[in-house]
């Protein structure tokens, strides 16, 4: 009989340790939140002035998209970037706050690139209020307007 009792309690202990595994996997899936760069953007080919200045941008064209940008990476490739795709045109200002790498920041309106900021500070709080009025937006790696010598004027071709 005490054999049968120290199996019971055996099983019991078990049920109660499976049970509380399957309540912490059950919290874990419910509340876990992916990290900030696994959001799924389209990916598109921009073609910047000349043919050789070809990137590939992740496209930022919702509004939940637009507002993440982005904030908490840590690598971008030098011929890769984001573009930001806006509704209307209209003054779109940016700011650098939680966005770890510097970027070269280009407004472009309707195809023809309209002002460039190069080289913005990381984690910068500061508004960069831009002139002119544009529909979309491209984030670029630090010094790719240096190196390609991208400027004002130039053509911008978006192949999805």
């Amino acid at each position: 009989m005490h054999r049968k009792l120290s199996q019971k309690r055996i099983l019991l202990l078990c049920i109660v340790v499976i049970c509380c595994v399957l309540c912490v996997l059950l919290y874990v899936t419910y509340t876990y939140k992916a990290p900030a760069d696994t959001h799924l953007f389209d990916i598109a080919h921009l073609t910047i002035g000349s043919d050789k200045n070809v990137f590939a941008v992740e496209v930022a064209d919702t509004p939940q998209l637009r507002r993440h940008g982005l904030m908490h990476r840590t690598t971008l490739c030098k011929n890769c970037g984001m573009l930001f795709v806006f509704p209307r045109s209209d003054i779109h200002p940016f700011w650098m706050k939680d966005t770890a790498l510097p970027l070269d920041i280009v407004w472009v309106n309707n195809g023809v690139i309209v002002e460039i900021v190069e080289n913005a500070t990381p984690f910068s709080e500061s508004i960069i209020m831009p002139h002119h009025h544009a529909n979309s937006v491209i984030e670029l790696p630090a010094g790719s307007v240096a190196r390609t010598g991208i400027h004002v004027g130039d053509s911008v071709h978006i192949k999805k």
